[in-house]
């Protein structure tokens, strides 16, 4: 998602000091739909000084944004998970795979049924130049498995 390393880019550029305070800030980017589309959503976790920091949902052709609340872990099925709120109250549970993350509104999304009414895999986004073109991002995972390990150490702990 060019438009969370641009953030972050310009974040860590606006003010020396918030350049100097977070060294180790690192983005996990995830994205289901097509960029520029009406379905696209991305959610993207932020790391800084060594624990987790925001959560950024976007949606929609026009990237709406809105900040999530972390609610601490969960279990979903058996696997571990986290819980992340929206301003709305509505809860989502978040379950890092290999390289994606799985995001359902009930905690075990296989024994739901018909109850469950957002069940939606993202994968991966990668974030930087494509055949010459763009800008490398220094704050970005840099593959799949780096940002759902990024997940495990940071969202997936008390």
């Amino acid at each position: 998602m060019k438009n969370a390393c641009i953030a972050a880019l310009l974040l860590l550029s606006a003010s020396p000091a918030v350049a100097q305070t977070a060294p180790d800030a690192k983005v996990a980017s995830f994205e289901t739909g097509s960029h520029g589309s009406r379905d696209r959503e991305a959610i993207s976790f932020w790391k800084e000084h060594g624990k987790r920091a925001n959560i950024e949902y976007q949606y929609g052709s026009d990237d709406k944004t809105v900040k999530l609340a972390y609610l601490g872990v969960a279990d979903c099925g058996g696997e571990a998970c986290f819980k992340v709120g929206f301003p709305n109250k509505h809860v989502l549970y978040v379950t890092p795979g290999t390289d994606t993350v799985r995001l359902s509104d009930v905690a075990d999304p296989m024994r739901a049924g018909k109850a469950n009414k957002y069940d939606r895999t993202f994968s991966w986004r990668y974030e930087g130049p494509v055949d010459g073109r763009g800008t490398f991002c220094s704050v970005c995972a840099q593959d799949g498995k780096d940002a759902s390990a990024m997940l495990r150490q940071f969202f997936l702990k008390k």
